[in-house]
């Protein structure tokens, strides 16, 4: 990150969305008048969103978490795909680009892929050992099927479309919920309820805030101190931390 400010230049990144998806980078004069644009002041910058940008260092960390709390092979390629997500969310932010947001949403259909992985293992343990056996080509085909399917993630087919990122963010979190339910259950003592209800919570107050942070949304702050995005990035991060510590 740090060798990207010093690195890089605003204009080498490619065109920025429009209209902004959040409020750090929008004009504040401009909303006033019912236009939504981005602050020629913000483009200026070469870290056009701040907060939503820095934020991200929150997935490397947890991500870092739990791959150094393990051994198991699968778990840590899982920790890989939070680490890629909080990259990948990182350069959008820092470019506010429509075309750096493939990155951000194939990194998180990688970490979906692979989370789901470790839950369905919980789910049917006979298949433990061969996701051990086959964790990094289980890896690389989610690499390989996420820059596939993000360029079409707008196909639909009989008018659904099946690699929408809320769908497989659905998807993940029904099985992730599963197993971690599973696993409470199997251990027989409040320790594991405990850490299901604080990632539940978190997750719920993370979604509340990135669904805030949308134009006109309950957080959504054009220029201000605290960016609802920002908030989801810390709270969904620690939430993907817990969940992969308990199913490990």
């Amino acid at each position: 990150g740090l060798g990207l400010h010093f690195g890089w230049s605003a204009d080498r990144w490619p065109a920025v969305e429009m209209p902004p998806k959040q409020g750090e980078s929008v004009s504040t004069a401009d909303v006033v008048r019912g236009i939504l644009r981005h602050d020629p002041a913000a483009l200026a910058r070469v870290i056009r969103e701040p907060q939503n940008t820095w934020s991200n260092l929150a997935f490397v960390l947890a991500g870092a978490v739990v791959w150094t709390g393990t051994a198991r092979r699968i778990v840590r390629a899982a920790a890989g795909g939070l680490m890629l997500t909080g990259l990948g969310s990182f350069l959008y932010h820092a470019s506010a680009s429509l075309a750096v947001r493939a990155l951000d949403v194939g990194a998180m259909k990688v970490y979906f892929g692979l989370s789901a992985i470790v839950a369905l293992v919980v789910l049917r343990p006979a298949w433990r050992a061969a996701a051990e056996r086959h964790a990094v080509t289980l890896t690389a085909v989610m690499l390989i099927a996420a820059s596939l399917i993000t360029p079409i993630r707008g196909l639909k087919v009989a008018g659904f479309r099946p690699f929408d990122i809320g769908l497989l963010t659905l998807v993940s979190a029904l099985i992730a919920a599963s197993a971690l339910v599973k696993t409470a259950f199997a251990a027989k003592k409040p320790g594991p309820w405990i850490w299901i209800a604080s990632s539940t919570a978190l997750i719920a107050a993370a979604a509340t805030f990135q669904i805030g942070d949308r134009p006109g949304g309950w957080c959504w702050q054009p220029g201000g101190i605290i960016q609802g995005h920002a908030v989801w990035h810390l709270l969904s991060a620690a939430a993907a931390g817990i969940a992969l510590t308990q199913l490990n």
